[in-house]
């Protein structure tokens, strides 16, 4: 018996087109058979008593039925305290997804609970996954080029973070104090991704952005 169906007896799921309950005993066959199908996840974790949860569950019955490609699961996090643990759920519904074919940790979706909002994140995760450049998920404060600046916005857009930009010249003073301040910012201030983009190497990037002196900063 192959992987797919080992998973769907254990699931007792036959079809992606339908919402998947899911407890600690069938998380790992779920993550493997959307693994399978090269699906991506989107989690609900969610408590029987609350409101938002329950308005909730018919958006995405809908989506999940419309919308190729994803697999949904419900996770009652009252009864499964160690996979909300796991996940960092402190408060319902919790959203969080996963790219078909990632092994990056789940992301929390912060976006709107609606036919709209999901559809918007479907749309994103059917893109390019964002490879380009090493440490992209976990450095906030990355350097930039012509070469991946578009995927850089992407990931902000992904992760629904601000942008800032900050355009230098190695040569320049004001650049290197501020250096110290932008690692202190981003470190301590969730929801931003900020950009460093040599200037005198980056020219179109920099005349994109009518830079006419250093440091600029643009967001």
């Amino acid at each position: 018996m192959g992987a797919f169906h080992r998973a769907l007896l254990v699931l007792g799921l036959a079809s992606a087109t339908e919402v998947a309950k899911v407890t600690k005993g069938n998380y790992d066959a779920f993550l493997q058979l959307a693994a399978d199908e090269e699906q991506w996840v989107l989690l609900d974790f969610f408590a029987p008593w609350c409101g938002h949860c329950k308005r909730l569950n018919p958006v995405l019955d809908d989506f999940v039925a419309d919308t190729p490609g994803v697999r949904v699961a419900k996770i009652d996090a009252t009864a499964e305290k160690a996979l909300a643990e796991a996940h960092d759920v402190d408060g319902y519904p919790t959203l969080r997804f996963r790219r078909a074919g990632s092994s990056d940790a789940f992301r929390d979706y912060k976006g709107a609970r609606d036919a709209v909002g999901l559809a918007q994140l479907d749309a994103r995760l059917r893109g390019p996954a964002v490879t380009t450049f090493a440490g992209a998920l976990d450095d906030a404060l990355t350097s930039v080029t012509k070469g991946n600046y578009d995927a850089f916005l992407q990931l902000a857009a992904d992760e629904e973070q601000w942008v800032l930009l900050d355009f230098f010249a190695p040569w320049c003073g004001h650049c290197k104090r501020l250096n110290p301040v932008l690692d202190d910012f981003v470190a301590d201030t969730p929801g931003v991704r900020v950009a460093k983009i040599d200037a005198t190497a980056e020219k179109a990037l920099a005349e994109a952005h009518d830079v006419d002196g250093y440091p600029t900063l643009r967001f």
